[in-house]
């Protein structure tokens, strides 16, 4: 009897229609939203390595995947990059995203709104320092995304070094007003050096610093000194 009674159940759901009403359909994905601020860099290399030792000849060389911190701003970062191969150590620093802009023309602005490279260097030395830049332009437009400011301890001390050779390393030390990049150590220990982009989407490789004003690379177009130690 059970058996009939489910048959005949059975039987009047097909003819009725079954009264259980059909489940809801599955809700749609809610996308991700989209950050407004990029994410910080990621160094290949070692960062946060210490304060790099000036010898006590004067000189100080740096990788800048090496830095000691890096400070994002809304849209804009440092990031490690592997694209532009001759890069010297593990990777170069690019600034992005590259929108092919000059953003900071002036070094006073750049310290307040630009995404910053701190490097901490315990200088031996005192007096004038001569900064030269290893880095290039992205292609292919020439004369754009060339360019970086330099400050000490926070504040903007050189404006517009460059201007960087497209699609090839090159080292640089000279103003866009044509005067060497210089900066007067006043008193000896562990100072902070600021990197700013002039341009976004100019990649830096190398930094080296020297009380002499002669470069100590073989030439411009090498990889230069070795790394200085921590």
């Amino acid at each position: 009897q059970r058996w009939g009674v489910a048959a005949h159940d059975a039987d009047l759901d097909q003819a009725l229609g079954s009264s259980v009403p059909p489940p809801p359909p599955a809700p749609a994905p809610v996308p991700s939203p989209v950050p407004s601020i990029l994410p910080p860099p990621t160094p290949v290399g070692t960062a946060a390595r210490g304060p790099f030792q000036q010898s006590p000849e004067g000189m100080v060389s740096i990788e800048a995947e090496n830095y000691s911190s890096a400070v994002t701003t809304p849209g804009y970062a440092w990031a490690s990059t592997t694209a532009f191969a001759g890069f010297s150590g593990a990777s170069a620093m690019q600034m992005i995203p590259d929108k092919n802009l000059t953003s900071w023309k002036k070094a006073s602005d750049a310290a307040v709104s630009a995404p910053r490279l701190d490097f901490e260097v315990n200088f031996v030395k005192t007096g004038p320092h001569y900064f030269w830049i290893r880095g290039q332009a992205p292609p292919p437009s020439p004369g754009r995304s060339d360019s970086i400011h330099l400050g000490l301890d926070g504040k903007a001390a050189v404006q517009g070094v460059g201007e960087m050779k497209s699609n090839e390393y090159r080292w640089e030390n000279q103003t866009l007003s044509g005067q060497a990049a210089v900066i007067t150590i006043s008193k000896p220990g562990v100072h902070t050096l600021n990197l700013w982009p002039r341009e976004d989407g100019v990649v830096v490789d190398k930094i080296y610093i020297s009380t002499a004003p002669e470069f100590a690379g073989s030439d411009v177009a090498s990889a230069g000194p070795a790394e200085s130690p921590p």
